[in-house]
């Protein structure tokens, strides 16, 4: 029995024969006599070479068919089935063997459209670098030039169709012929109903139904009463000369204001409003250092795609007798914050979140940030509007400049001129609005020294300034140039001033 196991012990196991795998010769790469044999049968037939092409493709034979196709480019170089065999990249007719020499071509393409014509590449066409941020947000060309947001587009084609049916505006709300008796009546069309002036005021003292009243180069959009709408769009257009005077530029297109009738309904348009869809319009918090900010994240939803209504915002309380003698100063601040912006647009960051129905995706850094007119420069101007203008209807025995001398008086109450570096820095704090409200008046200040001080080294740097904006070009350093002017004549800006 033991003899029997150690036998069992010392015989070995048997061990499987490998079965040998037969050799594989790839199919990819492979050139062989009839591939060649192939090919030369083909002879100048492109017909019958890209059928080969394309069998060897679907046998994953890749060298016989990038023989096969690199053959019917010798014979037809814009054969776009050999050219899509060999992977290469069409643009505007042209092939490209790879994607780095296609990149090449359409850098220094891009590079000489936009030097000698002043075009970019927008979709499949050439396109003026000024016209794509429009083309983004679909706006549409106007008739007389400019453009037209999509809502103004079909207003005014619906306004034309009106037109030529009779039909006449109120404000900016069309009435019928039929109607015409109602409006002599002296009711106001709200929607589809006819309503007293009272009736009508308290319908548009809602956010979401505010006056639209038309003035000579803006729109009053305001929950105030409809007398105060009127005085809205007059005081607004009183800021138009000085600030054409300021930055050699007007507007291209009627601006809007919008004036709300008290602080609380000015800081719910701020902060905006999931529940009725309004967007928020101040991202960065500057309502809450003055009574007036320009709202530059106000976009209208309802609208497919979302259409951006960036403007300036005050609050005018009509009721209230302390507020009330202020309004008119809120509503020149926010008229002059919409007209800045309409010069001196930050249109490339607005229309990027438009094409990609973002609005939510707002960066009040990246707005901010494209501007050419400094912040000092922007605020100063609205300020300069605000309390340091000159009044052409002031009452008989009431200096034109009484707004100037209230303004220079508080200043003075105030401690005067801080360092002007920090004036440049111009660093708006929303938790300090005392401090910020200074800052603001202080930059009115130096505006009215550079309008109205008559030194000639500022007035030289301002003109430079003035063209700098106009061409688009070394803003920057001419600004600079005129903060350095205003240092060296800091005494004349402060003897100006009464400081």
């Amino acid at each position: 029995m033991i003899d029997a196991i150690l036998i069992s012990l010392l015989t070995p196991m048997p061990v499987p024969v490998p079965v040998p795998t037969p050799a594989v010769t790839p199919v990819v790469g492979r050139a062989t006599d009839d591939v060649k044999d192939a090919i030369r049968a083909a002879g100048k037939n492109v017909d019958e070479l890209i059928a080969l092409a394309e069998r060897w493709t679907a046998e994953q034979n890749e060298g016989a068919a990038r023989t096969a196709f690199e053959r019917v480019l010798k014979l037809d170089d814009k054969n776009a089935a050999a050219h899509h065999g060999l992977s290469h990249h069409e643009y505007d007719g042209e092939w490209y063997e790879t994607y780095a020499a296609l990149s090449a071509h359409r850098r220094a393409e891009a590079k000489r459209m936009l030097d000698e014509h002043g075009l970019v590449r927008y979709g499949d066409e050439w396109a003026p670098v000024t016209d794509v941020p429009f083309m983004r947000m679909g706006w549409a060309k106007a008739e007389e030039g400019g453009w037209l947001r999509p809502d103004e587009k079909a207003e005014l084609d619906r306004g034309k169709e009106l037109a030529a049916e009779g039909w006449e505006q109120q404000d900016l709300v069309w009435v019928a012929p039929a109607d015409f008796d109602k409006w002599r009546s002296g009711k106001w069309k709200v929607g589809e109903e006819w309503m007293s002036k009272n009736d009508a005021n308290t319908a548009h003292s809602e956010l979401n139904n505010p006056w639209r009243v038309a003035a000579k180069h803006f729109v009053a959009i305001t929950t105030c009463d409809r007398d105060t709408a009127g005085w809205v769009g007059w005081h607004a257009d009183l800021v138009y000369p000085d600030l054409a005077r300021l930055f050699g530029k007007v507007p291209a297109r009627k601006l809007e204001v919008v004036a709300l009738k008290d602080i609380a309904q000015y800081n719910a348009f701020a902060a905006g409003s999931v529940a009725d869809q309004r967007s928020q319009t101040d991202a960065s918090g500057y309502s809450s250092v003055h009574y007036a900010y320009f709202g530059e994240s106000w976009f209208d939803t309802a609208h497919n795609p979302p259409v951006y209504r960036g403007a300036g915002v005050c609050y005018w309380d009509r009721k209230d007798a302390t507020l009330d003698p202020y309004g008119l100063h809120a509503v020149r601040h926010a008229a002059a914050q919409s007209y800045i912006d309409a010069i001196d647009p930050s249109w490339d960051t607005v229309s990027r979140l438009i094409e990609r129905n973002n609005p939510n995706g707002f960066n009040a850094t990246d707005f901010w940030g494209e501007k050419l007119v400094p912040q000092w420069l922007r605020y100063g101007a609205a300020s300069y509007c605000e309390r340091y203008f000159q009044d052409p209807n002031a009452a008989d025995g009431t200096s034109p400049w009484w707004a100037r001398e209230w303004a220079l008086e508080n200043l003075r109450k105030a401690g005067g001129m801080r360092d002007l570096e920090d004036v440049w820095a111009f660093a708006l704090d929303p938790a300090d609005p005392t401090r910020s409200g200074q800052l603001i008046s202080e930059a009115g200040c130096i505006v009215s020294f550079i309008l109205d001080g008559q030194c000639a080294p500022v007035a030289e740097k301002h003109q430079a300034f003035k063209a700098a904006l106009e061409s688009g070009e070394g803003v920057a350093e001419a600004a600079e140039a005129l903060q350095k002017a205003l240092e060296k004549n800091r005494k004349k800006l402060e003897k100006y001033a009464g400081l």
